[in-house]
């Protein structure tokens, strides 16, 4: 369920009172004035995150760029050398996530979710388990409701899928 934002509640009354100052009825305005409110959400090529602390670090990588691989794949060896299956986990995890938001990526349903929830615990419940989602390019940062984590605007997805392909691919050899 959606909790409109102060900001998206001040442009649903913008519309609204310019529709009635134009002559109409005030029931229909505040039908039209939601409806357009959310077109216009839904096709904004931004969409803003709640405030809060954003914790991470904002990962610049190209194509060409196998360092970022290597360098990833490290710090989760670092952290979890004995442990594979842990890292796997938390990667199968982001990719499904990263899949979920490459199906319709201005939607922020799929690209904020709450660390609570029961899929997201399989990665928070495991020590080092946010870090190397933030090594992946993730953000996690407060809400008024929960911790939360989101896959930034600027992330290039089809790059994100197949750095973390990759670090599976070098988990799995």
């Amino acid at each position: 369920e959606h909790t409109p934002t102060s900001q998206e509640a001040a442009r649903v009354k913008k519309i609204f009172t310019k529709l009635v100052a134009e002559g109409t009825e005030p029931n229909t305005a505040g039908a039209q004035a939601i409806q357009q409110a959310t077109i216009e959400c839904k096709h904004s090529p931004t969409t803003s995150l709640d405030e809060g602390l954003v914790l991470g670090k904002r990962q610049n990588y190209s194509q060409d760029d196998t360092n970022f691989v290597k360098i990833v794949s490290e710090e989760m060896y670092t952290l979890h050398s004995n442990d594979k299956s842990l890292v796997l986990g938390v990667l199968v995890v982001a990719k499904k996530y990263i899949a979920n938001v490459q199906k319709d990526p201005s939607n922020p349903r799929f690209r904020t979710f709450r660390l609570g929830n029961k899929v997201f615990d399989q990665i928070t419940s495991k020590l080092g388990g946010v870090n190397l989602l933030t090594s992946l390019g993730f953000s996690c940062f407060h809400s008024d409701v929960d911790f939360m984590a989101s896959i930034p605007l600027s992330m290039d997805l089809e790059l994100m899928s197949t750095v973390v392909e990759k670090i599976i691919d070098k988990y799995t050899d």
